[in-house]
């Protein structure tokens, strides 16, 4: 009885190190990628915008060029990386306004493999 309890903790650990999160210095990116603006919805949620082109690598600290459609026009800006989780194959790339007192963080979702 004692055996399969050790055995069953033993698979339950496995498991949820395997999904478990871990930051990146680097990853390689696989694709486009979905921005999440938290600061512009307050009231409704977040800017969720789909189609991010994304370099094919990146690193913290890294700064590149975003183009997303909003409001029926083409919004240009830049997106400074201060953050990289990997979770299973899938990345989310932090960015915070530091000039900005308690600015919300910006998001891209993205796939990913982590380089180191």
């Amino acid at each position: 009885m004692k055996r399969n309890a050790m055995l069953i903790a033993l698979l339950v650990f496995w498991s949820a190190s395997a999904s478990a999160e871990e930051s990146a210095v680097s990853v390689a990116l696989l694709g486009a990628g979905d921005l999440h603006r938290l600061s512009e919805g307050k009231s409704s949620g977040g800017g969720r915008y789909a189609g991010i082109q994304l370099p094919g690598t990146i690193s913290v600290g890294d700064v590149f060029p975003i183009q997303y459609q909003k409001d029926g026009g083409t919004v240009s800006d830049s997106f400074m990386v201060t953050s990289i989780t990997v979770t299973n194959g899938r990345c989310t790339l932090e960015s915070k306004n530091g000039t900005v007192a308690g600015a919300m963080p910006e998001k891209i979702f993205a796939s990913c493999r982590k380089l180191r």
